[in-house]
């Protein structure tokens, strides 16, 4: 988040990301780390809350607190500095709300918050987001508050869905387009890993940042946890494969059990020859182009490694391990 600018968090459908937020407004209010990364002092933080039913918020928000309360009791104190506005207060959706915003932090002027988090900038606005000429009215909005009030902004948007086989998180899937990311400080995506059958693990990356950060434009994973009554997002770290291939389900994509049989049936030196490649994909009726374009593409994706003429390694790394 950078101080007095405007932040997003963008994703597609039922990623979490309303719980992320959550989890953001609790850790900057109470002082704690957010996933990885270190939040030095308590900071007063707006949550409004446009996305999630109240119902929903009810049920969510006291499993996300019991994180904090097992983790970090002597600072359930500084939850004082949370202030959460929920949709049944925010009046009638898609209508703007930027100028009742604006009256709350005009009130609090004395002792302003010091991030206001919108979830979620579509359900905020009466604007099409995807007008240029509108996008631009929101942006000048926001821009205006953090000026008046010398607030930060986080907003919560969505993007497209993850499609075709080369996809990966990019500015120019967000809702808004190119208007709206030119404006942003700092800009945050999130997105389903199909890959994991279990639907916990998110591929998040950050794809702007006006600060030093060694995970710009470095995909990395978090996971959904909810066990014990908890329910948080935990840091992963960076992932260990190339991007795109996080966003296939397994039973569409066999290319992960070809790797279990492969390992199988590896030497005493743990590499596998091309015969026994051959053999595998056989069962899968690959041909002998196709068996050579499969093993290039792997080479490439990070999961086989060539050691030798007829040799190769299978690359069973962290990946297995958040899917085992």
């Amino acid at each position: 988040i950078c101080i007095r600018g405007l932040s997003m968090l963008a994703g597609t459908d039922n990623t979490g990301k309303s719980i992320l937020a959550t989890q953001l407004a609790i850790s900057v209010a109470m002082g704690v780390p957010f996933l990885h990364f270190q939040v030095p002092i308590p900071r007063k933080v707006l949550l409004l809350q446009f996305e999630m039913d109240d119902g929903m918020v009810q049920q969510r928000v006291p499993k996300i607190l019991k994180f904090y309360s097992n983790n970090y009791p002597e600072k359930l104190k500084n939850l004082s500095n949370l202030k959460t506005v929920m949709k049944r207060d925010l009046g009638e959706l898609f209508k703007d709300k930027w100028d009742s915003l604006k009256g709350n932090l005009q009130a609090n002027r004395r002792d302003q918050y010091d991030l206001v988090i919108v979830d979620n900038l579509y359900t905020a606005s009466s604007q099409d987001l995807s007008s240029n000429d509108q996008a631009k009215e929101v942006i000048s909005i926001i821009r205006s508050l953090i000026d008046t009030f010398g607030v930060s902004f986080m907003v919560i948007n969505h993007h497209n869905k993850p499609g075709g086989d080369s996809f990966n998180l990019k500015k120019e899937h967000i809702r808004g387009g190119k208007i709206l990311t030119d404006n942003l400080d700092f800009c945050v995506q999130v997105a389903r890993a199909e890959i994991d059958p279990n639907e916990k693990l998110r591929v998040l990356k950050i794809t702007k940042s006006r600060m030093a950060s060694e995970f710009t434009h470095v995909p990395c994973g978090i996971k959904l946890e909810g066990e014990n009554g908890e329910l948080k997002f935990d840091w992963l770290g960076p992932l260990p494969h190339r991007e795109e291939i996080y966003y296939h389900e397994p039973k569409k994509n066999k290319n992960f059990e070809i790797l279990e049989q492969l390992l199988n049936i590896t030497d005493r030196n743990e590499e596998v020859s091309t015969i026994q490649i051959e053999g595998v994909l056989g069962d899968y009726k690959f041909t002998k182009r196709s068996v050579f374009n499969w093993i290039t593409r792997q080479r490439k994706l990070g999961t086989i490694e060539k050691m030798s003429h007829g040799k190769y390694k299978i690359s069973k790394n962290e990946l297995w391990n958040l899917l085992s």
